[in-house]
């Protein structure tokens, strides 16, 4: 995606050619994916040469880390497909390192339905449950 998020989500819906929205019509789904601060305790900032600082860590974490991140965004991909997953943007900036991904919600017939993805509480946990399962054994 590009820093203008309402452009993205504008442009792929001109894209799957979307042009009549419902009123209440669900444009865009953020997801946030949040990694374990205490997996981040091993983490610390380094410059070399005189480069800004980098944040560096201990291997095995640095590759759950890198694990993390790949498989979230594998896992919007096959869930919304990868047109759909119109930004992703990872945030390391605080205590928490994290994940904001945006999905503008087109099914597989080309329509905008987000109740299709996230419509009530068996959906939703269903959701939790199989993004949990794409980062089984991360620990």
């Amino acid at each position: 995606g590009s820093s203008d998020l309402w452009a993205d989500v504008q442009n792929r819906l001109k894209e799957a050619g979307i042009e009549k929205k419902r009123k209440d019509g669900v444009l865009a789904v953020e997801h946030l994916a949040t990694y374990s601060p205490e997996g981040m305790a091993s983490f610390r900032k380094e410059s070399q040469n005189g480069k800004p600082a980098q944040l560096v860590a201990d291997k095995p974490e640095l590759e759950r880390w890198n694990a993390f991140v790949t498989n979230t965004r594998k896992w919007l991909c096959e869930r919304y497909g990868e047109k759909n997953l119109v930004n992703f943007t990872v945030h390391m900036d605080e205590k928490s390192p994290h994940i904001h991904a945006v999905v503008v919600p087109i099914d597989q017939k080309g329509k905008l339905n987000c109740k299709s993805y996230l419509g009530g509480r068996e959906k939703m946990q269903k959701m939790q449950d199989s993004f949990a399962q794409a980062h089984k054994g991360l620990n």
